[in-house]
């Protein structure tokens, strides 16, 4: 099953730590800046490890240079989920193990557009893909 903010979506339950700017790496050595909680009858394993799992729920890279250029994509999915954010996977009745949580980190995040037109980039479905890691990983 695939990300649908029909059926849940992620969302924040706590700014923690210090923001970390985009980088190779960075913001996981330095921590998390927000925790994030879904609650759905998806597994551990249908979202952790999965390249771009939630579709468009990636930060936007900002130049810092003014509020006008921050917003490169438009998808509708778009919550702020940056590289070492910690979430927390919970499973509702729905599913094959309910009431079972998991804390996956942030790994990455990648741009995600239609084609290689610059509109297509300001277009509702684009957006930054959020990979999680998987439970298991330490």
């Amino acid at each position: 099953m695939a990300y649908a903010t029909s059926l849940a979506t992620v969302r924040k339950i706590a700014d923690i730590g210090l923001y970390a700017g985009f980088g190779a790496g960075t913001a996981i050595s330095q921590g998390a800046g927000s925790m994030w909680y879904y609650l759905s009858s998806h597994a551990s394993s249908d979202c952790g490890g999965v390249t771009g799992f939630f579709s468009g729920c990636g930060a936007q890279p900002s130049s810092g240079a003014s509020p006008a250029s921050w917003n490169m994509a438009r998808s509708l999915n778009c919550v702020g989920m940056k590289p070492g954010d910690l979430v927390a996977v919970a499973q509702t009745s729905a599913g094959t193990n309910p009431a079972a949580v998991t804390w996956h980190c942030v790994k990455n995040s990648t741009f995600n557009q239609s084609s290689s037109s610059l509109s297509s980039a300001y277009n509702s479905a684009a957006g930054f893909d959020v990979t999680i890691s998987s439970a298991a990983s330490s």
